[in-house]
């Protein structure tokens, strides 16, 4: 069976850096206010239920960097209330699907930018012109 070892009491904090969406758990304790968790957010995060308790919630951070190396962990957290641990699933799994949306439109815009790098590698630029064609006509051609 697993056993949980505490880290602490404290307020648990989901933020999002605005430039680079990235999304991360940020927990201190109260009293030291050391850090007792602190990992990044994936788009394939899942969050589980604790059958031991309708107020907590299970789920696993791959490098949380709360102790001094960073490591895999599965973490749990309990709330004062039903209604705060609702709260956080729903704002969990928000943050989760904006990351899956955030790494599908990435994943469209590289493929994108690949195979405009193809097309632009195919096209020769030529910096000459033909014959003695000069400015002047060019423009006079666009113009008439």
């Amino acid at each position: 069976p697993s056993v949980y070892k505490e880290r602490g009491h404290g307020t648990l904090k989901i933020l999002k850096n605005q430039e680079t969406k990235k999304i991360r758990i940020l927990m201190r304790r109260d009293q030291t206010l050391k850090l007792c968790a602190n990992h990044h957010m994936h788009s394939e995060m899942k969050l589980h239920e604790n059958k031991t308790s309708d107020r907590s919630w299970i789920w696993t951070a791959f490098s949380d960097y709360s102790d001094e190396m960073a490591k895999n962990e599965t973490l749990a957290c309990r709330f004062k209330t039903v209604e705060d641990a609702k709260q956080f699933k729903t704002i969990f799994e928000k943050c989760v699907e904006e990351l899956k949306q955030y790494v599908e439109s990435n994943s469209t815009n590289n493929i994108l930018e690949k195979n405009l790098e193809e097309s632009l590698d195919k096209i020769k630029i030529d910096d000459k012109t033909n014959g003695d064609t000069s400015k002047e006509q060019i423009k006079e051609e666009k113009v008439d």
